[in-house]
């Protein structure tokens, strides 16, 4: 007899399927937590991993749920539990009004004041919410967007180097002419870090805009690829 599982997170199938609806399972707990305390005076104190209180907090404050006084007391995990994470007491009370969006940050237990804070200004989780409106003018508009990360198995087919106008060499050494309509300029982290690169030395076949988008159309629109 099968139970359904709730899918809190709100992830479409192929989103867990490939690991996005991942979770740590006290993550849910805290969660399921939180809704209790929602709206009430209520406090709660827990010992948990310090990305899983980010992590929450991201979720309840793009909510707007009713919390306040959000802390986080960094605990010397190794020396207390022999557990090498990067550890912290959490607290965090209900309010019947939403408080602001933002956890105060003490590096001990015995701290009186805040080394630190981050919060969820304009949606997006940032370490300090106080430089962030400082230098926010600078933000701009997004003209590109950034992919990161793409893998191929094939990568001696897939990464290639320009040699002429239209021609490109592979991983294998071999000299081929492609079409532009699928290739992309390709950086190595190591090139984004150093921040030298004037012009890119790779190029990318990617033959998908989304996962599980069909690939027969390249057939005709770049018979050569």
């Amino acid at each position: 007899m099968s139970r359904r599982r709730p899918n809190f997170q709100g992830h479409r199938g192929l989103d867990a399927l490939t690991g996005r609806g991942n979770f740590d399972i006290f993550e849910w707990m805290i969660l399921r937590t939180l809704e209790w305390i929602e709206g009430r005076e209520a406090s709660l104190a827990l010992l948990c991993k310090v990305a899983v209180v980010r992590r929450v907090l991201r979720r309840v404050w793009g909510y707007g749920h009713r919390l306040r006084n959000a802390e986080i007391h960094r605990i010397d995990a190794v020396k207390h539990f022999g557990a090498s994470v990067d550890a912290c007491l959490f607290t965090i009370s209900g309010s019947p009004r939403r408080g602001a969006s933002e956890c105060a940050v003490y590096d001990s237990l015995d701290a009186a004041v805040p080394s630190s804070r981050f919060g969820l200004p304009d949606g997006e989780l940032v370490a300090d919410p106080r430089l962030y409106d400082r230098w926010r003018h600078l933000i701009g508009l997004q003209r590109c967007r950034w992919r990161s990360g793409v893998k191929h198995d094939c990568s001696k087919v897939m990464e290639l180097r320009r040699c002429g106008p239209d021609s490109y060499v592979n991983g294998f050494r071999e000299e081929v002419q492609l079409e532009p309509r699928f290739l992309f300029p390709m950086l190595k982290s190591s090139e984004v870090a150093n921040g030298a690169v004037v012009e890119p030395t790779r190029w990318m076949l990617v033959t998908q805009a989304t996962i599980g988008e069909g690939t027969n159309r390249i057939k005709s629109e770049a018979p050569r690829t």
